[in-house]
């Protein structure tokens, strides 16, 4: 929505053909501008995030279309997604807790890139203990945090289907800070990884380092069903599927106060799902009233980057002609969550990162 109608720009929206619940499929098809172009790719998402990464590690491609990312592939994603955990902090203080106590997060997460941002609040000085992991079935991340198995497996659907992943990207620079921000390991293990469909197995001593930091837990669907069903009984909050997922882990660990859950959708966009646990479908915001019924436009790809790499290709040929005014080609993956589609968001989200910061230093 962002970046409808815009000019100088051209907007290529990839997700998985039938893997996306149905109303954000429809908020992401339902956009007919010119300039936006949403792809169902015959994939799954690590298919999505594999095409993207190939066309952007074409130099000469990149360049001559001037691509940019506006997914966690983008670090300045990561940095706005820094601003609420300085925000839940703040918060938590205005509960009663003393500035400098301690505070620990549950994150639902399939692409690392929510977690990692959290990683990175704490790196900054906000006093976090424990940063939970919480996975899917698709539970490469579970399988390393908690006993040190980072090896790739088929993606199984899942009732939380944005952390249907098994190559979490943004894993990849965590293991570079891991490694004491070494370029060169970073590579050797990527590459390892790549060869071997998983990462050799760390010592104790790394690992060590990482469980100072990190919890995890994995959630099948009927753990997600029965999350849903006690929130809604219990507290009358319906979360959705990605949502429960957090909502799980945190069940199983020691009860305190000092946890916060990170929440992800509004459950009507997971109707259909939430209909299956609970025996009724969650009511549409009144802005996504009627969204299913307007008419679509969608292109269905085969799963690979030239197949994208035609329809960008294609589209700056049209613009050449006149018939599209688009110079950038900005290339979008989706996730459940709600974010504005902008550079002036991105630029926003960092001026708070750092006004957090500050804040934070003078709470002190």
């Amino acid at each position: 929505y962002g970046l409808r109608g815009k000019e100088n720009v051209v907007v290529y929206i990839l997700h998985p053909h039938q893997r996306v619940a149905k109303l954000q499929e429809a908020q992401m098809t339902t956009v007919l501008d010119a300039n936006v172009h949403n792809v169902a790719v015959d994939g799954d998402f690590d298919d999505c995030q594999r095409i993207v990464k190939t066309l952007f590690a074409d130099d000469a491609f990149r360049r001559e279309h001037n691509l940019a990312a506006i997914n966690s592939i983008n670090w300045a994603r990561i940095l706005a997604q820094t601003v609420y955990y300085f925000y839940a902090y703040f918060r938590w203080l205005d509960a009663g807790r003393a500035p400098g106590d301690k505070i620990n997060f549950v994150v639902p997460t399939g692409n690392f890139g929510d977690a990692l941002a959290g990683y990175y609040a704490r790196a900054m000085g906000l006093p976090v203990g424990k940063i939970v992991v919480a996975t899917n079935r698709n539970d490469i991340l579970h399988r390393f945090f908690s006993a040190g198995d980072y090896s790739s497996r088929k993606v199984e659907p899942s009732l939380a289907p944005a952390m249907d992943i098994s190559i979490p990207s943004n894993f990849e620079r965590y293991l570079f800070h891991l490694f004491h921000n070494d370029p060169e390991q970073t590579a050797t293990l990527m590459k390892y990884a790549h060869d071997h469909g998983a990462l050799p197995k760390f010592d104790a001593a790394i690992m060590a380092h990482v469980h100072d930091i990190f919890q995890s837990n994995a959630s099948a669907d009927s753990d997600i069903r029965a999350t849903i069903e006690a929130y809604k009984a219990r507290f009358a909050y319906l979360p959705c599927p990605h949502t429960a997922c957090g909502l799980h882990a945190l069940s199983k660990l020691q009860p305190s106060p000092d946890y916060v859950c990170l929440a992800t959708a509004h459950p009507a966009k997971f109707g259909d799902d939430i209909a299956d646990a609970r025996g009724y479908t969650p009511p549409v915001p009144a802005a996504l009233e009627g969204l299913l019924k307007l008419p679509r436009r969608v292109v269905v790809v085969p799963n690979s980057s030239d197949s994208v790499r035609q329809l960008i290709e294609e589209a700056a040929s049209r613009a050449r002609r006149g018939s599209i005014a688009g110079e950038t080609a900005v290339i979008i993956q989706p996730t459940p969550r709600v974010y504005t589609v902008a550079a002036l968001a991105l630029v926003v989200g960092a001026a708070l990162g750092v006004l957090a910061t500050t804040a934070l230093s003078r709470r002190r």
